[in-house]
């Protein structure tokens, strides 16, 4: 059994996108089964979540898929993140003042 309950290990973070706090899971692998994009994975080496990465930026599925039904593209990021992000962060900090 684990030493502490799960929950908290994964955040949004101020672009809107979900973090897996690798010092706060505990590697009940809930969020694969509730994942519903299939995104979600379980290292058995760290016993902890994770989930894709895009492989660092050359994610590999892309490559391989024989015709071409996922693509990558590498854009720079649109103006509107900024603004989008700095009002999450501010948001974010909000609820976690309370």
């Amino acid at each position: 059994m684990h030493d502490r309950l799960p929950g908290g290990a994964i955040q949004i973070n101020a672009a809107g996108a979900k973090d897996v706090m690798d010092d706060t899971c505990v590697g009940c692998k809930l969020c694969t089964i509730a994942c519903p994009y299939g995104t979600m994975f379980y290292d058995v080496d760290t016993q902890k979540a994770y989930k894709c990465n895009l492989c660092g930026g050359a994610p590999a599925c892309a490559s391989a898929c024989p015709t071409e039904a996922i693509t990558f593209e590498d854009v720079e990021t649109a103006d509107w993140i900024g603004d989008f992000a700095a009002e999450r962060t501010a948001r974010v900090l909000a609820v976690e003042a309370r």
